[in-house]
């Protein structure tokens, strides 16, 4: 069974990301209900399905660890006090309007005024994400990516994303990458318990074209950003005329 033969290395991949046997056992139950969630997608003369399947634990894991985030920073936002303050609305909400967000939950106005300067703003992403994940340099490596991934910055502010990412310890540059839809540009790559992570990025606007991921070397996925825009609703697909 697809189960018994891949567990154990879903589980391997998953415990090395996030040093938690708890949060690994999660992580591998989630990964195999995505796989069969999409099991149509199986090519029935294909090879292996362990670097699918650990592609999606990839993916499993970001999403596990960008919610961990986000509730934390949802628990900084409430305030000391049970007592609401005179801003807040009626219903019980706890976060004060106007909402920027932060680094792991922004909106477009938390972006506009981030540095651009590469060092100033990988100096803040450090500040902000000081003791969490596994080391500073793998949480600041993360967030940009889902910072890059999750939002449209400002072009000043992608492209000083990029280059923060590049100043990262063992962080490497590509300079010939090639994104899922062949599109050719410049990469970050950074490697973390066996997980490499490429951005790919336009070589003159410095958008995000997509994503490829290794795990041990072997490529188990990877991604092409078509089309981003903003939209007047959540749900709405933007128009591609």
């Amino acid at each position: 069974m697809l189960f018994d033969e891949h567990s154990r290395a879903v589980y391997n991949l998953a415990f090395r990301l996030t040093a938690n046997w708890s949060i690994a056992e999660e992580a591998v139950s989630l990964t195999f209900l995505e796989a069969w969630r999409l099991r149509a997608s199986i090519e029935p003369e294909g090879g292996s399905l362990r670097p699918w399947l650990l592609g999606i634990a990839i993916n499993v894991n970001r999403n596990m660890s960008r919610a961990a985030r986000r509730h934390r920073a949802a628990l900084s936002r409430l305030p000391a006090s049970d007592k609401p303050s005179p801003d807040m609305a009626a219903n019980g909400v706890h976060i004060k309007c106007p909402y920027l967000g932060s680094l792991n939950d922004p909106s477009y106005r938390l972006l506009q005024p981030l540095p651009t300067d590469p060092r100033a703003l990988l100096n803040l992403i450090y500040k902000q994400t000081a003791g969490a994940g596994q080391s500073p340099d793998q949480e600041a490596f993360t967030t940009i990516g889902d910072l890059l991934r999750e939002s449209i910055a400002p072009p000043d502010v992608s492209a000083a994303l990029f280059r923060a990412a590049a100043l990262i310890p063992g962080v490497t540059v590509v300079h010939n990458a090639v994104d899922a839809a062949g599109r050719r540009g410049v990469a970050v790559a950074f490697t973390f318990n066996g997980e490499r992570s490429e951005w790919i990025f336009d070589k003159h606007t410095f958008h995000l074209l997509g994503e490829l991921d290794f795990v041990d070397g072997t490529l188990t996925g990877k991604s092409a950003i078509i089309t981003r825009a903003f939209v007047d609703h959540l749900g709405q697909v933007p128009s591609t005329g």
